[in-house]
């Protein structure tokens, strides 16, 4: 998977070392993790192979599952998610960002269901099943778990029982080991009800490689046919289905407010940078970064030009315009690079105002041992220029 370096969060390849898990000789270790506000919009873009099950991944510092959505892909090999971390009850949270590709990680498509949509396939979330007067159902599939022994195993869970039968119905959720030994059993043995039905499912793993299977039974079989819909929601699915991590972020603060900090917007008009702005949703497809930075003192560069005639000098043409000084403070030289990348973009907006980069942005390399360096650059206000001339 490729990710442009001015996507707003840093990405590594899952074999490499983030910014905090790198320590160099000589070099003080220090952790850093780039501020978000809970209301802040936190947009992904990547390029990978087309029509992938991808999905973005918020853990916490204990590494548990907070959030998860599926990619959407925008375009041929094209994916993009945004998360807006109120809206998801994350807050006041360390987080760090996960790709997962999910696309191996299926049930298996057994004979005897019907309707029958993979595990995290496109619809996902669930699997149709219906029978004709057996007294079980025994799948003859099961979802591959990546377990170790003790492993808890929790899902809520959707059921929807329709058709005609004869007695009670009653669903169990087993584990078996790799080979399909049964080692766990939850039992619902009050009679489940047609229609909606919803349960909390938790079951131990007593192997380090599990299945998960389905049993619906049925006390007095008849010749009735039985329907059963059973969903899992998707942002659950992820605990448990084997997935290959393809990215990973560094460590984001999530605060209600971070002081000192302001959000850039930006974006362009045509593919930039390794971002790809597709030409329907430019220049609304936009980006937004939170800098950690002071952007306050201004100046007006003035520039005049004159022409010397016999007796008199003429003015012919002159400029007035304000800038004012964005300095950033002690970030990774990675966050430097990236916010290089974002100030070359033909939008900017910060502050309520649109801006434009004129000036060189220069780091300070401050002290050697120091792994973190601050910035100066001067900004244009775009509406500030005022010219005369002759």
């Amino acid at each position: 998977m490729t990710v442009s370096d001015a996507l707003p969060v840093q990405f590594w390849d899952v074999d490499e070392d983030t910014f905090n898990e790198k320590v160099i000789e000589g070099i003080h270790h220090v952790d850093w993790c780039a501020p978000w506000n809970c209301d802040d919009e936190i947009k992904y873009q990547g390029v990978h192979t087309s029509g992938q099950v991808l999905y973005l991944v918020a853990l916490d510092s204990e590494q548990e599952i907070l959030y998860s959505a599926r990619l959407n892909e925008v375009a041929s090999g094209v994916y993009q998610k945004s998360i807006i971390p109120s809206d998801e009850d994350i807050c006041d949270e360390k987080i760090q960002l996960k790709i997962l590709d999910s696309s191996d990680g299926v049930m298996l498509a057994p004979t005897s269901w019907t309707d029958q949509a993979p595990w995290n396939s496109k619809t996902a979330t669930q699997f149709i099943y219906t029978d004709a007067g057996s007294p079980y159902f025994t799948p003859d599939s099961y979802m591959s778990l990546t377990t170790a022994l003790g492993d808890r195993i929790q899902f809520s869970v959707t059921v929807n029982i329709s058709g005609t039968y004869n007695g009670e119905l009653s669903l169990y959720f087993s584990l078996t080991d790799s080979i399909g030994n049964l080692t766990s059993t939850t039992e619902f043995t009050e009679p489940i009800a047609a229609g909606v039905n919803n349960f909390d499912i938790d079951l131990t793993a007593a192997s380090a490689g599990a299945r998960l299977i389905v049993v619906l039974f049925e006390s007095n079989p008849g010749t009735g046919s039985i329907s059963l819909t059973l969903t899992i929601p998707v942002n659950q699915i992820l605990n448990i289905v084997p997935s290959t991590v393809l990215k990973k972020s560094d460590g984001l603060d999530i605060k209600e407010s971070h002081p000192d900090t302001f959000l850039i917007t930006y974006s362009n008009d045509r593919d930039y940078a390794g971002l790809i702005y597709n030409d329907n949703d430019s220049p609304s497809r936009s980006f937004y970064l939170r800098v950690p930075c002071r952007f306050f003192h201004e100046i007006e560069p003035e520039e005049d030009e004159a022409i010397e005639l016999t007796e008199s000098v003429v003015t012919t043409s002159s400029e007035v315009k304000t800038q004012r000084k964005l300095e950033v403070k002690h970030v990774p030289y990675y966050f430097h690079k990236k916010l290089r990348r974002v100030l070359k973009h033909q939008s900017l907006t910060i502050d309520g105002l649109s801006w434009k980069k004129e000036e060189k942005y220069e780091v300070n390399e401050g002290e050697k041992r120091w792994p973190l360096k601050t910035a100066t650059c001067y900004l244009t206000e775009t509406n500030s220029v005022v010219r005369n001339v002759l």
